[in-house]
């Protein structure tokens, strides 16, 4: 007879526990028991650490649909978002977000009794190694393809920030190289135009009435050129400082791995606030200066030998 009682509720258990996995979406519900200190052999059913729960004082806290709908959520709407998302840092900030391992993981109380034909007698597969320890069935699933996921996004959030890193790179390299030969050209021809007015100073108004105009107009000229070299070094030193710093980035990024996605994240936080991945802000730069070198190419091709041949004209 006690045998036959003893089948009869492990039965009924069963199929209680069989129907609640069904009405949870095979999520089992969370639950908070009183324990009974006399029966230090009893079942923790509330997975609290506490043996000895009394079935009948169970209260559940946390029906098992709700947990499957918010895992469902949590698992698939971020992912979506993510697979529309255009701005980067828009992007990364929603890998980076760990609320999808924190609801899988820190609710594994509720998650782990999940039932499945390979548990152990107890019902449940016991917490273990690993992000994903203690769950079983839908909610592992969902954890193992949150953690692939979460490795396979951050080497396409790797890859794409090289990317960006490049196209705001490139231009100012570009840029530096237009600023380095304007700088260049501009210094031979301060140089050239100091020799003209060094010359045309030694000679005289009897035999070079004009010396004194050639003078006031190559001293104009000098002017300009030294006021627009300063101003090229001064934008060839800006644009050196960000050319550093997105190199120093590019190669910090080469060197990160998985484990890094915070470090990852923490690098497009302060590019992005630096300005620095910009690619219209550098391909303007880019513009710009590759415009300006022709600009003072044309006119020291235009005004060069007008000089020289005023210098000539004085003997």
């Amino acid at each position: 007879m006690a045998s036959s009682e003893l089948q009869r509720r492990i039965s009924q258990a069963q199929k209680a526990a069989g129907l609640e996995a069904q009405s949870g979406a095979g999520f089992l519900s969370q639950k908070d028991c009183q324990e009974d200190p006399r029966n230090a052999a009893g079942k923790d059913i509330d997975k609290d650490g506490k043996l000895g729960d009394i079935s009948s004082t169970c209260v559940v806290t946390t029906p098992g649909d709700t947990i499957g709908a918010i895992t469902a959520k949590a698992v698939g709407s971020d992912i979506d978002y993510l697979l529309s998302a255009d701005d980067l840092g828009a992007y990364v900030s929603a890998i980076a977000n760990a609320a999808i391992n924190r609801l899988i993981v820190a609710g594994v109380s509720g998650l782990t009794g999940v039932p499945t034909r390979n548990a152990p007698p107890g019902g449940t597969i016991p917490p273990g190694p690993g992000n994903c320890s203690g769950l079983t069935g839908a909610a592992l699933i969902a954890c193992r393809r949150y953690d692939t996921g979460s490795s396979g996004s951050f080497t396409l959030t790797k890859q794409n920030l090289l990317i960006q890193i490049d196209q705001s790179l490139i231009p100012r390299q570009n840029a530096d190289t237009s600023l380095a030969a304007a700088s260049q050209k501009l210094q031979t021809y301060i140089t050239d135009l100091q020799g003209f007015i060094t010359i045309l100073q030694s000679k005289s108004l009897a035999t070079c009435p004009n010396r004194d105009t050639y003078i006031n107009s190559m001293n104009a000229e000098l002017a300009w050129a030294s006021t627009t070299m300063q101003a090229i070094l001064n934008d060839k030193t800006q644009n050196q400082n960000v050319i550093t710093q997105l190199i120093t980035a590019q190669t910090t990024v080469q060197g990160l791995q998985s484990a890094d996605k915070d470090r990852l994240s923490d690098i497009i936080t302060q590019l992005n606030g630096a300005g620095l991945l910009n690619e219209t802000a550098a391909t303007d730069f880019e513009t710009q200066t590759s415009n300006q070198l022709t600009a003072i190419t044309d006119r020291i091709n235009l005004n060069k030998p007008t000089f020289q041949q005023n210098v000539a004209s004085c003997p």
